[in-house]
């Protein structure tokens, strides 16, 4: 920042490039919300320095004009078997120490996931070019088409002084419910690798309303972004009619409360509705966030406990608690017993975003988070037995 903020731009590029290849890809795919804004001190007062933007600005144009550097011939001979982000990055560093170096895809061209999962209107194909120049200049061979089994794998081991395995996210993730084998369910990333391919019939049923596929994850812009939204806002109002469908089923009143006026689907939501269901003892699913653009499902959430006067928001996530930083990316990263609201917003823990943790403190709504892929966590968490993180406000 220091060098941009004194215009010397090419220093800038050179320093992010030399830091990460891909910086001209993660400035425009990467979730800036979370990792640039969200590690803003600035962010706390809403006025986040605008990073992504920045590198955008800064990497772009220099990719498209860097040369690779090579180090003096070693004598040893590397495979690398996948042509994604990490591939390219060790290839490109084993030639800047002396290694000759080929690539082994079983896609034609280099790029992984980026070329092949990533819709070009997100991520423009010139961009994911420039790596093909990149690593011809550089003296890397790509040996595309190739898919490396048992023998081939045999193969390679006579020829190359080392392997290196760099596979990544070219495997799209399975649900493990029944019927999924079948022909006619097709995975959206197999299907962005080569649409061509698929014969797509009159009546197409898409399965997930998130951000990826509407177009409008980490700062696309494809998509005007009130609309995206709504397509949210109604992603969840289909996920609290099934929900509520498989409550009736096993004997479990409820309701279905929106946002959103849709009174052939769902009731509009009040207050006084909510409260009357509630004392009746049904389960009350709120839907359509809080009905707005810009507005995640957190601050609904948020929003709705403190409306019907919740003792407590019980959040069920991907890991088991609260830490003091990633736990997926540091191992040695301190999970929480508890910890007060103020040191959330202070630290952006991110148990929540900044807007529902603000509105959670200033209307003293506690939370606590626990794992939900933990075996019966929701079940054990209503019985008492919480192993989580305690928000305290």
């Amino acid at each position: 920042m220091k060098l941009y903020r004194e215009d010397r731009i090419e220093e800038a590029a050179q320093m992010l490039y030399e830091n990460n290849p891909f910086s001209a890809v993660t400035s425009l795919v990467c979730d800036w919300k979370k990792s640039c804004y969200g590690h803003c001190v600035l962010n706390a007062r809403k006025m986040p320095i605008d990073w992504h933007s920045i590198e955008a600005e800064i990497s772009i144009p220099y990719l498209k004009k860097v040369h690779p550097r090579t180090g003096i011939d070693n004598g040893k001979k590397v495979a690398v078997i996948g042509g994604g982000p990490a591939g390219i990055t060790a290839a490109l560093e084993l030639r800047e120490k002396g290694c000759a170096v080929t690539i082994f895809d079983k896609n034609e061209r280099p790029g992984g996931v980026l070329r092949y999962g990533i819709p070009e209107f997100r991520l423009e194909r010139e961009i994911i070019d420039q790596y093909d120049r990149i690593l011809a200049e550089a003296g890397v061979g790509f040996a595309g088409g190739t898919d490396v089994n048992a023998m081939k794998f045999s193969e390679i081991r006579r020829e190359f002084n080392a392997i290196l395995i760099a596979c990544g996210a070219s495997v799209p993730r399975r649900l493990d419910i029944p019927g999924e084998e079948n022909p006619d369910i097709i995975y959206a990333l197999d299907y962005l690798k080569n649409p061509s391919a698929y014969q797509l019939k009159d009546n197409v049923l898409v399965i997930g309303g998130g951000n990826f596929w509407r177009g409008v994850k980490d700062g696309a812009d494809k998509m005007q972004r009130s609309h995206g939204d709504a397509m949210g806002m109604l992603a969840t109002v289909m996920n609290c009619i099934a929900m509520a469908d498989a409550l009736e089923q096993h004997g479990v009143p409820a309701r279905v409360l929106s946002a959103v006026e849709m009174n052939k689907f769902a009731e509009y939501f009040t207050r006084d509705t909510a409260d009357r269901y509630l004392n009746e003892g049904k389960v009350v699913l709120f839907a359509a966030g809080t009905g707005n653009p810009y507005f995640s499902t957190d601050t609904g959430v948020v929003l709705r406990a403190i409306e019907v006067e919740a003792d407590v928001i019980l959040l069920a996530k991907a890991v088991d608690g609260v830490y003091d930083s990633d736990p997926k990316t540091n191992p040695a990263a301190k999970k929480y017993d508890e910890v007060s609201i103020d040191e959330v917003i202070a630290k952006n823990l991110q148990v929540v975003d900044m807007t529902a943790s603000i509105l959670a403190r200033d209307n003293k709504m506690p939370m606590w988070v626990f794992g939900l892929n933990e075996e019966n966590s929701i079940v054990n968490t209503m019985q008492g037995k919480f192993t989580g993180t305690k928000v305290t406000v």
